[in-house]
């Protein structure tokens, strides 16, 4: 038998052709639970539509997705609308959906909420009870599968935020059979030690049923009992599970998990040169504030200075005893003058210096001076002063000499 020998893109057009002009495949409708739903920034809607036995991908090119009303949601029952063709590119089949119709809620989100309601009313979700995510701890354990693109994330964070940050992985499955066991068991060794300061549980995004490990009550008790702080990097930014709720903190992938928990060592630097100029300046503030003061309390001690006190009452002494002896003297100096003046006008008018030319002065019996002959006639004694001496008369007698 001669088989023609195809290439893989002229196999997937034929396939392609075929679905096309299949006259059901051309029109289906279809029930099932949308799992691992992607809203592209392209405008197309990306998801998986699935039932307890199957699954098949679903497509909805922004044209159509405009027409919606609501957007479906990962464990959304819902029926579709569309054909069903194949992706020449990738070599898969799927269905171009033309119009969403929603059911209800699935089975594994309806379980999801029944979960968190039944813990949230046994206070495992409260605030207060959440433990503080260190800022600079010395080890962070993680709890991840040690081939999966979280760690990757986690390690590539930290080689930039802060190359030296101590990390103890602890591997383990995180989706399908014993994933849940091997990671409730990881957070209990995890609590057994005494060097790790916070623990990070991560894994990549997916389904809601990739993700079923973590939407257990025992991984919620896990996580709630854990001693050391908690932080979930699960998923994307829509996934939300139940460890996330538990947990002492939630990141919204794995990366922003390590970015919450590694402390920025540039950040750290900067901190630390901003706290050193801080602290620069304040001394150097400090310093000059002390040293104004020093120099003011110098000048009230320079002034204040008993040897200057001293200093300075001596010389007013000098200046006071200065200022007496001028005046003394001044004084003295007029005195002297006035004395002077008045020994002349003395010597001026002393009826004895007429004594010296000549003159005599004669006083009768009552020492009054006889200065007429009426006088001397009327005297019964009088007494004549000369420059040298005093005689004393009665008429025509002399009584005594003086001299």
């Amino acid at each position: 038998m001669n088989i023609k020998v195809l290439t893989v893109s002229s196999l997937n057009n034929y396939i392609k052709r075929i679905l096309d002009q299949d006259y059901i495949l051309r029109n289906v409708k279809v029930q099932g639970e949308v799992s691992n739903f992607k809203d592209h920034t392209s405008g197309h809607l990306y998801f998986s539509l699935k039932d307890q036995g199957s699954r098949i991908n679903c497509v909805m090119f922004r044209q159509q997705r405009n027409m919606l009303k609501n957007l479906p949601k990962d464990g959304d029952k819902v029926t579709i609308l569309g054909r069903v063709s194949a992706y020449v590119q990738g070599g898969n089949y799927q269905i171009y959906v033309e119009d969403i119709q929603d059911d209800g809620t699935g089975d594994l989100y309806t379980k999801f909420l029944q979960i968190k309601e039944r813990l949230e009313k046994k206070g495992l979700f409260r605030e207060e009870s959440r433990l503080q995510i260190p800022t600079n701890p010395s080890k962070i354990a993680v709890i991840t599968s040690p081939t999966g693109a979280a760690i990757r994330d986690i390690i590539k964070v930290m080689r930039t935020r802060n190359p030296n940050q101590a990390l103890v992985i602890y591997p383990v499955k995180v989706q399908g059979q014993n994933s849940e066991a091997e990671v409730i068991a990881a957070i209990k060794e995890v609590n057994q030690r005494d060097d790790i300061d916070c623990l990070i549980i991560a894994r990549g995004g997916g389904s809601i049923e990739d993700l079923w490990s973590f939407n257990s009550e025992e991984m919620a008790y896990a996580i709630h009992e854990s001693k050391i702080p908690v932080v979930t990097g699960i998923g994307h930014d829509i996934d939300f599970t139940i460890a996330d709720f538990s947990a002492d903190l939630r990141a919204a992938t794995p990366s922003q998990a390590a970015e919450l928990t590694i402390p920025n060592r540039a950040d750290d630097l900067a901190y630390a040169s901003e706290a050193r100029r801080r602290l620069r300046h304040l001394m150097d503030a400090r310093l000059r504030s002390e040293r104004n003061d020093l120099g003011m309390k110098a000048r009230m001690i320079r002034q204040n200075d008993p040897r200057l006190v001293i200093i300075n009452e001596m010389k007013n002494v000098s200046d006071l005893k200065e200022q007496l002896m001028t005046i003394a003297t001044s004084r003295l100096e007029k005195d002297t003058g006035v004395l002077e003046r008045g020994r002349a006008l003395l010597n001026a008018y002393n009826p004895y210096n007429v004594l010296n030319k000549g003159y005599a002065i004669v006083r009768d019996e009552q020492n009054k001076v006889v200065d007429t002959v009426q006088g001397l006639d009327a005297a019964l004694s009088f007494r004549i002063r000369v420059k040298d001496g005093e005689a004393a008369f009665e008429k025509g007698v002399q009584l005594n000499d003086k001299n």
